[in-house]
């Protein structure tokens, strides 16, 4: 597979500028957790008064309850992630088996 032009054009100073550990912070950086704490998600949660359940979220053009935005998510085809500003994973879709869609 050919290298991609946005990567072949990077420069390279500011690739390794890059904080691959999340050591820095962002305006969304939930302080006080360790990264390999097993229960880091729940604490979290709790630290930032997180909606849940059947909870609504004012989106940009609507309004769903967290259990919708969780099923909508879950069952988008292919496996998606999220990682942050500051390089740190947040979230991923835990995929089914394509062949039970």
């Amino acid at each position: 597979m050919a290298e991609p032009k946005w990567l072949k054009n990077m420069n390279r100073d500011e690739y390794l500028k890059e904080d691959f550990d999340a050591k820095g912070k962002s305006r969304y950086t939930v302080e006080g957790l360790k990264k390999n704490d097993p229960d880091w998600l729940d604490k979290a949660a709790k630290r930032t008064h997180a909606a849940k359940g059947d909870d609504y979220v004012k989106l940009d053009s609507g309004l769903l309850a967290v259990n919708q935005i969780n099923w909508m998510l879950r069952n988008t085809i292919g496996e998606m992630t999220f990682v942050d500003d500051n390089n740190q994973f947040l979230w991923y879709n835990r995929p089914t088996d394509p062949n039970k869609k």
